[in-house]
């Protein structure tokens, strides 16, 4: 690994952008989800180049969080980027990657309102009356 740096060179920084914008327009505009899919692939393989060239830089875990679907490992990036812009005291990551972790707790409780919270009230409807809390 080269000398660690605490902030991206602009060119690597216009690349990130470059790729979320390309995912964004893919899933927003577009609606296509395989050009959204290949992206999110190709960004996670350069945030991982760059995590080799920079070391561990909270912006850069905290932004890799944000593309991985499994949650459990996206909240233990957020925690750890969130533990080292701490204690760096690194307030603008601390808020963003605090920003982060409520938006995905909000997709979890949407998910929770629409999907299993009428099927909990059904259960108990049916009869299930002991395991309703």
């Amino acid at each position: 690994m080269s000398e660690q740096r605490t902030v991206l060179d602009r060119s690597d920084w216009t690349k990130l952008t470059n790729l979320s914008a390309k995912i964004a327009d893919a899933v927003l505009v577009e609606g296509d989800e395989l050009l959204a899919g290949k992206s999110i692939k190709e960004l996670l393989a350069l945030i991982d180049s760059l995590l080799h060239k920079y070391g561990k830089l909270p912006s850069l875990l905290a932004i890799k969080a944000d593309f991985i679907d499994n949650s459990g490992e996206r909240l233990a990036l957020y925690e750890k980027a969130y533990v080292m812009a701490e204690k760096d005291h690194d307030f603008l990551n601390m808020k963003m990657i605090l920003e982060s972790i409520e938006e995905m707790k909000e997709g979890c409780l949407l998910v929770y309102k629409e999907n299993w919270k009428p099927r909990r009230a059904n259960l108990c409807k049916s009869g299930g009356v002991g395991l309703c809390i």
